[in-house]
């Protein structure tokens, strides 16, 4: 298959910072400010920037609104102040920067809108219903300023190829946020109790069944509540997916009211079928070898048998899991590179907790070259609401935010010496955790502009996992990259389906010995609800795809 080497000029083999857990504090007070008249804009035609947008500039405010707590964001927009205030367009742009809990921002987002509230830049996320709010007309066509010499900043932070990549109906209606485009998942586990309790090195999946066997001997003494920490919120959705593998045999997971597999030929240029838990053997007869059988229902089969290590109340429990488990309630959860350094500083409330994480997928885990099919998009988006009327003072200072290092710290880490300290050119350390706090998942990331934390260049492993992680030869450009389902068609009975989908919790290991007879259930009432039409669309609309290519 063929490597993304198109990527190599977006991603940075240096650094990370990343905090991607939804603080509990409520919604921040709003700040007033320079309110405009908004007025509803065509969002299907590209926006073009005003003419004398690199020159000249009227006092502007922009509010910009962003998923999750921000703290100590008055000195940083201050000292932003004082680094453009020569600057003619820079000097005259004031920012109101706001945030929303994540949580609660999906609603919010509905709200703001419906009722077109006085924003200029949203956090969007690609779960958030973002392609429908785009072919609604709620944001704007960004793509006049991107690969655009007056915007050096934004046209050395976004190539072509990532632009293209992550363009909805052919234009830059969404801004990417993102570091990487694979964030490794896995298990993060107590190592300390492993090496206590004699237990052999977590190196594949049955070793970690022998972990999970051997610390449940042993819960009461250590205090645990159970040795796998699964809520309602997490589930193991991740543990056993096939995603990762049959990926790498041309075989694409879409959730489309049901999860389907859609299996393509060798050189990708027709589909096979696609398929769900439960179909009939015909449908999965034709797909590749090793992959020619109802395995989706076989792996919900397989994940009954480790409910007996996680926690009884995992379907109903909204507990966070992740703040469990560092408080010493767990052995194990689960977890993503990036996310287990947050768990760094786990031995200040639980005395000797060493960890350890545990790659899912066996290639990753082994470190192979390619291993990672990507169609090179982001998750996280900024966007630019249809009736703002500020986008060129929001396009000047997010082409300053990502014209230079220095400026993009700024807001990511907050201020150097104060803040955080640089280690070298590429990493970082945190010299006050409390005095400034950035989701820069959801503003300021950049594949241009990579730290890794103190915390991974401190541990050999953690590096060399993250290194894997920003490595282009790690990365395989799937064969439906830039492909986007269309459900218009088929809402009704998408709707009908995701909610039986939602409702029986197969992820959550629920049924035990009747998990089979669940799935016959499940699947016979997404067939009345209209599985073989959505099937059709879809398969119909990936064929088009590929033929277009």
């Amino acid at each position: 298959m063929k490597k993304i080497k198109s990527l190599i000029s977006l991603l940075l083999v240096t650094a990370l910072c990343f905090s991607f857990t939804a603080c509990s504090k409520s919604e921040k007070q709003e700040t007033t400010s320079d309110t405009s008249g908004t007025t509803t804009e065509d969002s299907t035609a590209t926006v073009a920037p005003a003419e004398d947008t690199t020159s000249s500039m009227p006092e502007t405010t922009i509010k910009i609104r962003l998923m999750n707590e921000v703290v100590g964001i008055d000195k940083v927009v201050n000292e932003f102040y004082k680094r453009v205030a020569d600057d003619p367009v820079l000097s005259k742009i004031k920012l109101d920067i706001s945030y929303v809990q994540g949580a609660d921002y999906g609603d919010k987002l509905t709200l703001a809108i419906t009722a077109q509230e006085d924003y200029d830049l949203m956090f969007v996320g690609a779960w958030q219903g973002l392609n429908d709010k785009v072919r609604d007309g709620v944001f704007k066509d960004l793509s006049s300023y991107f690969n655009n010499d007056a915007y050096p900043g934004l046209q050395s932070a976004y190539s072509e190829d990532y632009l293209k990549s992550n363009s909805i109906n052919g234009g830059v209606y969404a801004i990417p946020i993102t570091e990487t485009f694979e964030d490794i998942k896995g298990i993060v586990y107590r190592e300390d109790l492993r090496k206590k309790y004699n237990l052999p090195a977590i190196v594949d999946n049955a070793t970690y069944e022998q972990y999970l066997q051997g610390v449940s001997e042993h819960l009461d003494e250590e205090g645990l509540i159970a040795a796998w920490g699964v809520s309602s919120l997490q589930g193991m959705a991740e543990f056993k997916n096939p995603g990762y593998a049959n990926l790498r045999k041309n075989i694409y997971g879409f959730p489309a009211g049901s999860m389907f597999y859609v299996a393509l030929n060798e050189d990708g240029t027709k589909v096979i079928d696609a398929a769900v838990a439960g179909d009939d053997a015909s449908h999965w007869a034709n797909f590749p070898d090793g992959y020619n059988y109802d395995y989706a229902s076989e792996r919900y089969v397989d994940l009954n048998n480790y409910s007996k290590y996680i926690n009884s109340d995992a379907i109903s429990t909204t507990d966070d899991i992740r703040a469990s488990f560092k408080a010493g309630l767990y052995a194990a959860t689960y977890s993503t590179a990036t996310e287990y350094l947050t768990y760094s500083d786990m031995a200040d409330t639980v005395p000797n907790a060493e960890l350890g994480f545990y790659v899912l997928d066996d290639a990753q885990r082994n470190f192979e070259p390619g291993a990672i099919v990507s169609n090179m998009t982001a998750w996280n988006f900024l966007c630019a609401p249809s009736w703002s009327t500020k986008t060129d003072a929001v396009m000047a200072f997010l082409d300053w935010l990502w014209s230079s290092k220095e400026n993009h710290d700024l807001f990511q880490y907050g201020i150097q010496g104060e803040d955080w300290e640089p280690i070298g050119d590429n990493a970082y350390r945190i010299l006050d955790a409390e005095s400034y706090k950035m989701p820069g998942y959801s503003f300021t990331w950049n594949p241009t502009y990579i730290r890794y934390s103190e915390s991974v260049i401190n541990n050999d492993y953690t590096t060399k996992v993250f290194d894997y992680m920003y490595d282009m030869d790690t990365y395989t450009l799937g064969k439906l990259a830039g492909f986007s389902f269309d459900n218009s068609k088929v809402e009704s009975e998408l709707a009908t389906m995701s909610t039986y989908y939602t409702d029986y919790k197969f992820d959550w290991a629920a049924y035990g010995d009747k998990t089979t007879d669940k799935i016959k259930e499940y699947h016979a009432a997404c067939v009345d609800a209209g599985l073989e039409k959505v099937r059709a669309e879809l398969i119909s609309q990936i064929q088009a795809y590929l033929d277009a290519k």
